[in-house]
């Protein structure tokens, strides 16, 4: 069974540098600490030593790893004033899903600027569930539509909305996972999660591989940290990583924190990139039998964009690592299907009805 340490009144961050409760907005979302576990059959299978850190449980209504990041975010649009949230992803966003839900339970009205990608079964259960928020969905189809409607056209429109980048992936984002180091290091220290010589997470806007690489930093874990790459390589590379883990901690210190300095050179990151398959949304051989394995040997859901390929590298470089690894498993595992069911997909916009099959 997960083992669960504590519940969660603060941020670790916050009782750690105690003048930030005072200066960095936060609001909580993320119950407690997110359980770990070890994988027993599938290290057997592959064996290895495999645990998993479960941030697909970081909220009862809706888990992974954008909860964390909307702490943040979502309390900083409050502390400005704002009364609606914009954010830019794909079809299928999962960071859009979490915007939507997260804002509607506060108040916000949620804009989702929207690109194209390879359309599946969780794709179109996302733009349901969209739908279902009352989100509003503006098909901008190509990444340079979107981008131009994010950066440019619709500021013109709705300058004090609260922009938010894609997957949540700034300075401020970037937080939630700093958090989740400390959290990962407070484990270690109490012994429920032996020190893990790598730490495997997806790397996708790369606000999670950031905020993992200063946070353990900050808390003096020494461990690898590990991106699987799932975006096209402008996205997704070593120096988005430590120019989103500079500025996070540049926004730490301009708060007060004192905290030692970050070297963007530090030898701890490593970023996979042949899991990355045909493009962004593309499924793989490799991913799909992980998310098959993951669900068959331990009853872990994983999805095949970010997760499948994520744990398939798990897979594959485990055996030679000489110690424990951590999975940190970013998918949402809340079933959300009768929630989908209830919308029509004649109700949505007819651009992206479209993608429905004919009934």
């Amino acid at each position: 069974m997960p083992v669960i340490t504590r519940n969660r009144e603060l941020p670790l961050l916050f009782k750690h540098h105690e003048n930030l409760q005072k200066t960095i907005p936060w609001t909580p979302l993320v119950e407690q600490a997110t359980p770990v576990e070890r994988l027993d059959a599938l290290s057997r299978e592959a064996g290895a030593d495999i645990w998993v850190k479960r941030d697909d449980l970081t909220s009862p209504i809706y888990g992974g790893n954008k909860v964390r990041k909307l702490e943040f975010l979502l309390a900083h649009a409050r502390k400005k004033g704002s009364k609606a949230l914009i954010t830019m992803g794909a079809l299928g966003t999962n960071h859009g899903l979490a915007t939507a839900m997260f804002g509607k339970k506060a108040g916000l009205d949620v804009v989702l600027k929207l690109t194209d990608q390879p359309v599946n079964e969780h794709v179109l259960q996302n733009l349901r569930l969209f739908a279902s928020l009352g989100a509003k969905m503006d098909y901008c189809g190509g990444a340079s539509g979107t981008v131009w409607s994010y950066y440019i056209a619709h500021r013109v429109q709705n300058s004090g909305g609260y922009y938010i980048p894609a997957g949540g992936s700034n300075s401020r984002g970037v937080l939630g996972y700093v958090e989740a180091g400390f959290e990962i290091a407070d484990q270690v220290s109490q012994g429920v999660l032996p020190r893990p010589k790598k730490v495997f997470v997806a790397a996708g806007t790369c606000g999670t591989l950031a905020g993992l690489t200063l946070g353990f930093s900050l808390a003096g874990l020494k461990t690898s940290v590990y991106g699987v790459r799932v975006t096209p390589t402008y996205m997704a590379n070593r120096n988005k990583v430590m120019g989103l883990a500079l500025r996070s901690h540049a926004l730490l210190k301009y708060h007060g924190a004192k905290i030692p300095e970050f070297r963007s050179n530090a030898g701890s990151l490593e970023i996979d990139s042949r899991q990355y398959g045909p493009g962004y949304g593309h499924e793989t051989l490799q991913g799909r039998r992980a998310v098959s394995m993951a669900w068959d040997l331990e009853g872990i859901k994983l999805d095949p964009t970010y997760t499948g390929k994520t744990f398939a590298a798990v897979l594959d470089e485990a055996p030679k690592t000489k110690g424990p690894v951590l999975f940190i498993n970013t998918f949402n595992s809340v079933d959300m299907t009768d929630q989908a069911e209830s919308v029509s997909p004649d109700s949505l916009p007819k651009p992206l009805a479209q993608f429905f099959p004919a009934a």
